[in-house]
């Protein structure tokens, strides 16, 4: 649980409230969170920085991997690819990656399943986000 706690404290709800951020000054903004975690590797969870080596097709020798991780990574890398090349990660045929906005708080979860989640952390994020 610290670690979670850790994790939505430092990473998860900062990013939300800097896509809120992008998207009051009229830019926009996709959040993502990766979930796969690696067989064996359960007490790690998906952790920081995990998603780099999909992101990229970075294969390490030392991180056993399966066929899903493979379609994992070809998807963010199209994602990655069209949003490098034209500011929208969407188009192809994966799932549609919406814009982040505050009244919909949908996030894309990029892991075995790729899906839209609405509210991630929110009760937590909304904590440590009320003015004091």
């Amino acid at each position: 649980r610290v670690l979670e706690l850790a994790t939505d404290w430092l990473f998860t709800c900062p990013s939300r409230t800097a896509a809120r951020a992008m998207g009051a000054v009229g830019s926009p903004a996709f959040r993502y969170v990766f979930t796969r975690v690696l067989p064996g590797g359960e007490s790690l969870g998906a952790y920081h920085g995990m998603e780099i080596t999909y992101a990229f097709g970075n294969r390490l020798p030392w991180m056993p991997r399966e066929a899903v991780d493979e379609k994992i990574s070809a998807t963010m890398m199209e994602y990655w690819t069209r949003f490098a090349a034209t500011g929208d990660p969407n188009g192809g045929s994966q799932a549609k990656w919406p814009r982040y906005t505050g009244e919909t708080d949908q996030v894309l979860e990029l892991g075995p399943t790729v899906r839209v989640v609405t509210g991630l952390k929110k009760d937590f994020c909304d904590l440590i986000e009320a003015p004091r």
